[in-house]
């Protein structure tokens, strides 16, 4: 799901009989179904919501998972989710929100928002002032000395 957001950030129609083929999960329909199930477990852990229209709402951030529930993955996947851990922990105290107050503002500058408008719709949103302000003045100079479509969220 994590490769399909980002080729289509929007969302995506997700075809069922074939995720469940390719994870392994046989071919069976259903609500008692594999793949129903693993669906249904990522709502239950809430890395998913129903919407009422039907859709699927998946996190696309997920926060760290419980060492227990660490201990029972592969070894391959152990080690994955270490280096994940430690590469979050290297980072600065606000790499994270920097990062996000920077890729919201180049999206509300992509929706017609003025630098003021930008900062303001930041801070409300609650992000730091300081951080607010830097995201905006750092997605405006981004914006305006790069050619379109080729910003990089640092």
């Amino acid at each position: 799901m994590a490769h399909r957001f980002d080729a289509c950030p929007a969302g995506f129609t997700l075809d069922l009989a074939e995720t469940a083929r390719s994870l392994g999960l046989g071919e069976r329909h259903g609500r008692n179904s594999p793949i129903a199930r693993s669906l249904g477990r990522i709502v239950q852990f809430d890395l998913a919501a129903h919407g009422e229209d039907g859709t699927l709402a998946v996190r696309r951030l997920v926060p760290p998972i419980n060492r227990r529930h660490v201990r029972r993955l592969p070894p391959s996947a152990q080690a994955e989710h270490d280096a994940w851990v430690r590469s979050r922990l290297s980072e600065p105290p606000l790499a994270a929100a920097r990062r996000n107050a920077r890729r919201t503002a180049v999206l509300l500058y992509g929706l017609g928002d003025g630098r003021p408008e930008v900062e303001h719709a930041l801070g409300a949103a609650g992000f730091n002032p300081a951080v607010a302000r830097d995201a905006a003045v750092w997605a405006w100079e981004e914006l305006n000395s790069v050619p379109e479509g080729n910003v990089k969220i640092a």
